[in-house]
């Protein structure tokens, strides 16, 4: 088996310097490319396993979400992938489907392969396990970083700020001349669905509209939003909005609108949340709320290598969401004006 010190001795250079130049360190171009050629013609393939009995790092990052399926998980994966990959670090991916058993047992494997750190996009709704997640996590061995989870002092956050975009989507219904909108609601058990409910029923305030405040709970599913909004249907008749947790329960109420002749927008006005690739994909488009995934998903990334590199304070940052208006909520699809994306972060 041919081993660095071949490397090295075959290129004239210290086994140091043959490490640093096939690892992208700071070496002279032409002495990487000498490493580099001479590696390909010996056959050489690092050992991963041993660099990382050497470092004491894998190179390697655990993400965890509630549904890949859902494409704000899967651009957030992306964009995450895509920067590690650049940065020479690997990806494991853990599906929990909002399970709690599952969370726990992916924290506990990628606890165990020691990974560099851990990316928690997810926040299973089964509140009687709460304690032994946050203790997972605040005793784990590698840095933490939460996507859109309940803060947990100590721990790193990056954030939407879930209350500004229901407020958003609730305010766009309202400038519409909507006057009974209902917020259809994944989960109360989730923080980030009861900090969307404040700032839907603050917006309602605000607009004088309090009186309209109706709140649904069921699942963040397609299929269980659309039962959700024909049970609504069945029992009010004067419903002229609806903003969801998220796109696929918005597209959901679009399809169980278009099967009961319900039309969209004219006698209800439709405003998800994520504002993904789907949106343009339905008929009508759908409006949103959201921010770039993708991007948020490289930032992610960025920010957790720097803090498994570094002794950086836990810190939480803010992702501000934008409004973009289409056709299930306004006649002519247009769209409002809208704030530009900011990051604001501060240490904890």
């Amino acid at each position: 088996m041919v081993t660095l010190k071949d490397v090295a001795e075959a290129a004239g250079v210290s086994i140091s310097t043959a490490s640093r130049a096939l690892r992208g360190k700071a070496v002279a171009p032409k002495t990487r490319a000498r490493v580099e050629k001479v590696a390909q013609q010996l056959g050489f393939s690092p050992n991963v396993l041993a660099q990382g009995l050497a470092t004491q790092k894998t190179r390697t990052l655990g993400l965890l979400v509630p549904d890949i399926t859902n494409p704000v998980f899967s651009d957030i994966a992306f964009g995450l992938e895509s920067y590690l990959r650049d940065e020479d670090y690997t990806l494991i991916l853990c599906n929990t489907d909002d399970r709690s058993d599952r969370e726990r047992a992916y924290l506990r494997m990628l606890l165990s392969r020691r990974v560099d750190g851990i990316v928690m996009a997810s926040s299973a709704a089964d509140s009687s396990d709460t304690c032994s997640r946050t203790e997972l996590l605040c005793n784990a061995s590698c840095p933490v970083v939460l996507v859109n989870c309940e803060p947990i002092t100590g721990l790193h956050a990056m954030l939407v700020n879930a209350e500004r975009a229901a407020y958003l989507a609730t305010e766009h219904l309202a400038k519409q001349g909507r006057k009974h909108i209902v917020s259809l609601q994944g989960s109360d058990a989730f923080w980030f669905s009861r900090i969307r409910l404040n700032g839907y029923t603050k917006a309602l305030s605000d607009y004088g509209l309090a009186g309209s405040e109706t709140t649904l709970v069921g699942c963040f599913r397609r299929e269980a939003a659309a039962k959700a909004f024909g049970e609504l249907i069945d029992s009010r008749e004067s419903i002229d909005g609806i903003i969801c947790d998220n796109d696929l329960m918005a597209i959901g109420v679009l399809q169980e609108a278009k099967r009961r002749g319900i039309g969209i927008p004219d006698d209800v006005a439709v405003v998800g949340s994520g504002n993904t690739s789907l949106c343009e994909l339905v008929e009508p488009a759908l409006s949103s709320v959201g921010y770039d995934n993708v991007i948020l998903g490289k930032e992610v990334g960025r920010l957790i290598i720097d803090i498994a590199e570094s002794d950086r304070p836990p810190f939480v940052i803010s992702y501000e969401p934008t409004l973009t208006a289409r056709a299930s909520s306004t006649a002519s699809g247009d769209s409002e004006p809208s704030e530009t994306d900011q990051l604001q972060g501060g240490d904890l």
